[in-house]
């Protein structure tokens, strides 16, 4: 999955760029920091759309099923942000991207609990052991989160293979495989900070995390 993986690491910058270029809309948030999010992740979406991915075995998905992972005849399967998916692949491999708006460095709380609950459980990513964590910054830069991701998970982050280098950074880890299922136990995480300018949304945002 190397070359499909630098394929997908590179339409997200790209994506996201494109975003950056042309004015991010901020939505009428209030003390909901996760309507950022949404907005944020609808966006990055459509912008992937737009890049019209034509030569490459995957497509973007907003808000996928993981199906597989449904508990109970009338639960409703858990659903990733975003995800990448391959033309010619089973509906249950996702390559899932789960975002999280970070109002600074430490305030990853959040995010490190999409790692912990859905990941490491193979809640998302079941089949495909990979998975990339999006971290929209609005205040700091990325190598202070890099810093704060180490120290809470306990990991050693290393370069991502984004080219030109990029603020991307990786983890590995063994995963909690369900008993009976034939999931892989290793995961590997891509981290990705984008750093937001979106001064008027700072003071709605609740921090997370404590300092």
């Amino acid at each position: 999955m190397s070359v499909s993986r630098r394929n997908m690491i590179a339409a997200l910058w790209k994506a996201i760029d494109r975003l950056q270029e042309e004015g991010l809309t901020l939505p009428e948030i209030g003390n909901e920091p996760v309507q950022l999010e949404r907005s944020l992740c609808f966006q990055l979406y459509h912008a992937l759309q737009r890049l019209r991915l034509t030569d490459v075995p995957f497509y973007p998905c907003y808000e996928p099923h993981e199906f597989e992972s449904i508990k109970g005849g009338k639960a409703e399967p858990p659903q990733p942000d975003l995800s990448f998916h391959f033309y010619e692949s089973p509906i249950e491999l996702n390559w899932p991207i789960e975002a999280k708006v970070l109002k600074d460095a430490k305030d990853t709380a959040l995010y490190l609990e999409e790692i912990s609950k859905n990941l490491l459980t193979c809640r998302y990513a079941p089949f495909s052991g990979e998975a990339a964590m999006l971290g929209f910054l609005l205040k700091d830069i990325a190598a202070l989160v890099f810093a704060d991701i180490e120290r809470k998970l306990r990991c050693k982050l290393e370069p991502g293979s984004s080219n030109p280098p990029r603020d991307h950074m990786i983890s590995k880890h063994v995963r909690q495989v369900p008993e009976g299922k034939p999931y892989g136990t290793r995961l590997l995480c891509h981290h990705l900070v984008v750093r937001v300018s979106l001064e008027s949304a700072e003071a709605h945002l609740p921090r997370t995390d404590a300092a």
